[in-house]
């Protein structure tokens, strides 16, 4: 079973999914250390915004669904900590929610040098809080996720 923990610093409020949580590559995995920089939480993206990245995270996420990830839309960073075993793991644990029945956004953000944003998955017994982030060079820089 993987377990990673947040840095207190991190005020999103998450909670594992069932032990497996993929965080922002720019921190730290399975530690307390993370950047310095606090996340900053705006309202919904805009409409034209929103189209484009509910498409791409929705992407990302089938892709963690399914085990198969494209590496070469992700930073190096993002790279080395996203491990063929834990796209497994978290692959197996994800499918086993059945089919998601919404895919919602949330709010965005900015973590360092990354945007992120929030979006809810409900399945049929669960939801699930899932973070997608990309760089400045629109690399996908952070996956995380956890139950709402």
């Amino acid at each position: 079973m993987i377990g990673f923990a947040l840095h207190s610093r991190v005020r999103m409020a998450v909670v594992v999914l069932v032990g497996a949580v993929i965080v922002f590559a720019s921190g730290c995995i399975g530690t307390d250390t993370a950047p310095t920089a606090e996340p900053t939480v705006a309202a919904a993206p805009s409409l034209k915004t929103s189209k484009t990245i509910i498409s791409r995270a929705q992407s990302w996420y089938t892709m963690l669904e399914s085990g198969h990830i494209d590496r070469s839309h992700i930073t190096p960073r993002l790279n080395d900590v996203l491990t063929k075993e834990k796209v497994r793991q978290l692959s197996g644990q994800l499918r086993a929610l059945g089919k998601p029945k919404s895919f919602t956004p949330l709010d965005q953000g900015v973590y360092g040098d990354s945007t992120f944003w929030r979006f809810r998955v409900k399945y049929e017994h669960t939801t699930v809080l899932f973070t997608f982030a990309v760089d400045p060079h629109n690399r996908v820089s952070g996956l995380l996720l956890g139950h709402v």
